[in-house]
């Protein structure tokens, strides 16, 4: 499961692959509680992101890059994750040196899935049409349509413009690299970001696009941890088939 190469597109083509789940944020939307140990169908919501990468078996990596003040619980918590295989590391101040924490750890693998820890509704199916965009470009991440009508608004409160949406995607993770690919980004991009993505456009890297999914939200508030109970109940609490 976790401790072999991946075959991404077919046998004669074998891409290692390793992934990095990323959840050293503050939780500052959430009265700085640890959202990513929030009880999720009776498991911390953490477990069930890890739970669809390493039961996949199409990473022969899984790490976890956790806040310095979560290592410990992250121990006693994922401790049978842990005998599987799974590493924990501490993140870095911003989310892109937490990445780059995650990435550094990672041996004899050409590809990297990177995903926020706090969207526990990510599936199997994800991460084969990830696996297999990225080897086109070096980069694929997953969008989803914006479905609102957009308005581009000045400091004075007024609308400027109306965007058009047909231009405008919501990306998500987890987003998909070469690993030579993204650590040549990470090494050249020292100014904030807001995805890895943006590292690899910045780089002049072109980054391929695929359907993602409106049900694999991220956990930012207590009203989605109601919706993603909802979906994960919907799945019968398992997530990934």
């Amino acid at each position: 499961m976790n401790n072999s190469a991946t075959d991404i597109t077919s046998n004669s083509n074998r891409v290692s692959a390793a992934a990095v789940l990323v959840a050293a944020g503050s939780g500052s939307r959430m009265n700085g509680g640890d959202k990513i140990f929030q009880g999720l169908c009776s498991r911390p919501l953490i477990e069930h992101s890890i739970s669809v990468f390493m039961e996949s078996g199409l990473f022969q990596t899984t790490i976890l890059v956790l806040s310095k003040n979560n290592i410990d619980k992250a121990h006693d918590l994922l401790s049978d994750r842990i005998s599987e295989g799974l590493i924990l590391t501490t993140g870095g101040i911003r989310r892109q040196d937490s990445v780059l924490r995650g990435l550094e750890k990672i041996h004899n693998a050409s590809v990297v899935a990177i995903h926020d820890g706090a969207r526990p509704c990510v599936t199997e199916l994800l991460l084969k049409e990830g696996l297999q965009k990225v080897t086109k470009t070096g980069a694929a991440i997953p969008v989803i349509p914006v479905t609102d009508t957009v308005k581009s608004v000045n400091k004075y409160g007024r609308v400027e413009r109306t965007v058009p949406r047909e231009e405008l995607k919501f990306s998500q993770t987890p987003q998909f690299f070469s690993v030579d690919l993204i650590k040549k980004a990470h090494k050249e991009i020292s100014g904030n970001v807001t995805d890895d993505a943006s590292m690899v456009e910045m780089i002049g890297g072109e980054v391929e696009v695929f359907d993602g999914d409106a049900q694999n939200l991220k956990i930012t508030t207590f009203d989605d941890i109601a919706i993603a109970q909802s979906i994960l109940e919907a799945r019968k609490c398992y997530v990934g088939k």
